[in-house]
């Protein structure tokens, strides 16, 4: 991937301005390919502006401590001072979400986000609604 992103930066629109910004978007297909592939590299987030994302779910009752708040706050400002450039970010408890596989028609109201789009919890994929679940949470 460095080699592309080398060579991205070195193109110039056909307008002779502006330069062109390397992607990776897999947002359809990342739990399949995660499945096959596994962990496979660490790509530097200045050269990939915008597609490498951070998944981080955090426990509800962190922010009910002022201590939790700053702690959050400074896990926030350590990724982006540390070149990091998106969070997706949800905020929700892990007995709710599996209640909500269960019974989802008494959370209808759950809005998760997913990989670089946010949807209803309950109207997600099975496999989707699992690989929530499992991401990691702080609190």
């Amino acid at each position: 991937m460095g080699f592309v992103f080398d060579e991205m930066k070195k193109l110039i629109g056909y307008r002779k301005q502006g330069q062109f910004m390397s992607a990776i978007i897999a947002w359809t297909d990342w739990i399949s390919n995660g499945q096959k592939i596994g962990a496979t590299m660490s790509i530097p987030q200045k050269d990939c502006i915008g597609t490498c994302i951070v998944n981080l779910r955090l426990d509800p009752k962190i922010f009910k401590t002022v201590e939790g708040r700053q702690k959050v706050k400074a896990l926030l400002e350590t990724y982006f001072a540390g070149g990091g450039n998106q969070l997706q970010i949800n905020v929700v408890d892990k007995e709710i979400l599996e209640e909500a596989m269960e019974a989802p028609e008494k959370h209808r109201d759950i809005i998760v986000r997913v990989g670089g789009f946010s949807d209803n919890f309950v109207l997600l994929d099975s496999r989707i609604q699992k690989e929530i679940i499992k991401r990691t949470q702080y609190s």
